[in-house]
């Protein structure tokens, strides 16, 4: 797993929602048997998971039940209905349709139905003190520099690649 941010100058180039003008797909290619797991984060230093400043929130592309999530914190979150914790390879992600002005979850090249979408229309920029970061325990506390998962698990199995066009 990669458990480090970044060099300086890419985060900014990944915008998960800043521009609403703007579509933009982040997906990944995991193998999982865990239900819950961070593919992708835009998380506070450590993995912390708190509420960002009024210009900018934290994001969040990660498993909850096995199934694939997208949050913005305390703004909301969508979450899609297929479980890809099966020990299989799935490329799953998040894309923003600004002409329809909503997320949508991805599995394996297609539209998932969604079980929750409290996202609504709702694009949020960024956070400027959070930086990306693929598979780290994302959460509300953070020990010895690592978050308590509280939020998000650690990936335990692979993230194969991981790919933003936006």
């Amino acid at each position: 797993l990669w458990r480090h941010p970044l060099p300086p100058h890419e985060p900014a180039a990944v915008d998960l929602g800043s521009h609403r003008d703007k579509d933009f797909q982040l997906t990944a290619h995991i193998v999982t048997l865990a239900p819950n797991a961070t593919i992708v984060a835009k998380a506070f230093p450590g993995g912390l998971w708190r509420r960002g400043t009024r210009n900018g929130q934290g994001k969040l592309l990660f498993l909850r039940d096995g199934r694939v999530c997208f949050d913005i914190g305390w703004v909301g979150v969508t979450e899609g209905t297929t479980r890809v914790n099966d020990g299989r390879e799935h490329e799953v992600g998040v894309r923003w349709e600004c002409r329809s002005g909503a997320f949508r979850i991805t599995v394996d090249g297609q539209l998932d139905l969604l079980s929750q979408d409290t996202l609504g229309g709702t694009s949020t920029a960024d956070d400027a003190d959070t930086s990306l970061a693929i598979g780290i325990a994302v959460g509300h506390q953070v020990h010895g520099g690592r978050a308590d998962g509280s939020m998000s698990q650690q990936m335990r199995g692979a993230i194969r690649r991981v790919s933003y066009n936006g």
